[in-house]
């Protein structure tokens, strides 16, 4: 084993609350997240070694990480605050590197927790984090000042914030690595010991709705609340399985919940802006309504746009870049404004996030239309020039998207390539890409698995050019996708859609049922819980034999 003598933690910490105090706030930042990388890459390192029975290098770790500690609570005692550090809009660096710190569960324990193991080197890890803290330090002057500066850990949605929680590090590491039912007997064993704790209770419920088992998740919750009336993360979770099974009045109030913290993800520029908040009734001046979430969550939500201007018609709406285009081709009434535009001189009365539009015009099964919306108009010169470009076959032109990249969904809502070539196998059809990110590998070993193939449109980055993507869709006769951006657009672009859904997926498809309460065109096709896709994959191959 290396000599490891001492993790600098405490050196990064004090190097980061000098250069904050200097003003360099790029340089303090750097070194912020140099410590955050280290303090993770050291937990890691703890557990291999006590697996390894190398209890130095745990006992090195332990030390380190209480001198951190130490720097914090120094810190903390001088009264010292420091905005510069503000994740979450105006806590004190030393609560925030407290809340950091405090997730480490005393090593001491990890030995006696094999539920995860890996075949990582212990003194390979152990050189490597040194080096980078090394290159880190040499570096962090030119290092540039992160964009994003309040993350939550969301999965399917959940928040897991929780600020001074002592949280278990092995339920973060079963959380991120879909271990549910580990995760959810370790809260269990967990709380025995700490049965008042609201957190392991929301953690517990999130386990349990991971495992389809709803009723006791939503006790879970419950549970939670009822211990902090303030715990929003439970209160949204509990949202979110209320919307699952159509309870859309109670659903939507406590939807709002997920605007704490900023759980939900909207645009955080607005959200805290001091003009109203709007409520839902028509008033003399302008409603700003702005996006939340990703590209899939602003285009579902834009079906309400129409239903909007039924009350209020002087709108601002504020989206995705990519989607500025798209929307005001279709709302020709309204101005439409990017998100990476300039926003500081629009005037406005009122806002509203998307979402929050929901809680006034889709309380109600009969508010959602039977999935009749305004479909999203795409560029008609795009779409003859697209025209040209697709393979002149006969059959269907189907277009197929097996992959989505969002760090909130689930890996069992991919398909393999595997998958994806027992698909366009079946039936005399051409088969046209619809798959954005880097792909390549996974398009030739799909084609070299089937006996037919998939086809790309030359010229078109699938993932940023999201007019030309919309015209590829709409020279489709059919889109397969799983639950992604590409399934919504070409739902809302009026395309028959056919979406593969994971055992547990998103609330906005519901459960038991195979139509979608937001878009009439599209077909659910769930897998079962435990099972592969093989199931859904022969009724998709009956369909187009």
């Amino acid at each position: 084993m290396n000599n490891l003598q001492h993790i600098p933690l405490d050196e990064i910490l004090l190097l980061s609350f000098h250069a904050s105090d200097a003003g360099d706030n790029d340089l303090a930042e750097a070194l912020y997240s140099s410590f955050i990388s280290t303090k993770d890459k050291a937990i890691k390192l703890a557990e291999k070694a006590a697996e390894s029975g190398d209890l130095d290098i745990v006992d090195t770790i332990f030390k380190s990480i209480e001198k951190a500690k130490e720097v914090t609570k120094a810190r903390a005692q001088k009264g010292e605050r420091n905005t510069n550090f503000d994740l979450s809009l105006d806590d004190p660096i030393n609560n925030k590197c407290s809340e950091n710190l405090l997730e480490t569960q005393s090593l001491s324990d990890y030995s006696n927790d094999k539920g995860i193991k890996e075949d990582v080197d212990v003194n390979n890890l152990a050189r490597n984090m040194i080096m980078e803290f090394q290159q880190n330090k040499s570096n962090n002057k030119v290092v540039k000042k992160h964009s994003k500066k309040y993350s939550n850990h969301n999965l399917n949605g959940k928040s897991f914030n929780r600020k001074n929680t002592n949280i278990d590090t092995l339920l973060k590491k079963y959380l991120k690595e879909e271990k549910f039912n580990a995760a959810e007997k370790r809260a269990n064993k967990l709380l025995l010991k700490e049965p008042n704790s609201a957190y392991l209770h929301n953690y517990l419920g999130v386990c349990l709705t991971q495992q389809n088992r709803f009723d006791d998740a939503k006790k879970a919750f419950d549970k939670s609340i009822l211990i902090e009336p303030n715990a929003h993360d439970a209160i949204y979770n509990k949202a979110l399985i209320n919307l699952r099974f159509g309870y859309f009045d109670k659903g939507w109030e406590l939807y709002e919940a997920g605007l704490n913290h900023n759980i939900r993800e909207v645009f955080q520029e607005f959200l805290y802006d001091k003009t109203p908040f709007w409520d839902g009734k028509p008033f003399d001046g302008t409603l700003l309504v702005y996006g939340e979430q990703s590209i899939s969550e602003q285009i579902m939500f834009s079906t309400i746009i129409d239903d909007l201007l039924k009350v209020h018609q002087n709108i601002i709406l504020v989206v995705d870049g990519k989607l500025k285009n798209l929307l005001q081709r279709t709302y020709e009434n309204i101005q439409v404004i990017g998100s990476d535009e300039n926003k500081s001189l629009l005037e406005y009365n009122q806002h509203i996030p998307m979402g929050s539009l929901c809680k006034f015009f889709r309380k109600k099964v009969g508010q959602f239309n039977n999935g009749e919306i305004k479909n999203i108009i795409s560029s008609f010169e795009i779409d003859k020039q697209t025209k040209f470009l697709f393979p002149d076959q006969k059959g269907l032109k189907i277009g197929i998207s097996w992959m989505d990249f969002d760090s909130k969904h689930s890996s069992e809502s991919h398909l393999s390539d595997e998958d994806v070539s027992e698909i366009i196998k079946f039936g005399d059809h051409t088969f046209i890409n619809l798959q954005f990110g880097t792909i390549d590998k996974n398009l030739e070993e799909i084609n070299q698995k089937s006996s037919n193939s998939i086809h790309q449109i030359p010229g078109v980055n699938l993932g940023q050019n999201l007019d030309s993507y919309a015209s590829i869709i709409n020279n489709c006769d059919l889109v397969i996708s799983v639950d992604n951006m590409t399934a919504h657009l070409a739902a809302s672009l009026g395309k028959p859609v056919w979406v593969l859904l994971p055992a547990n997926n998103n609330f906005r498809w519901m459960e038991k049922t195979e139509n979608s309460i937001w878009y009439k065109n599209v077909l659910l096709l769930r897998k079962e819980l435990g099972k592969d896709w093989s199931k859904i994959i022969g009724y998709i191959n009956s369909a187009l034999g």
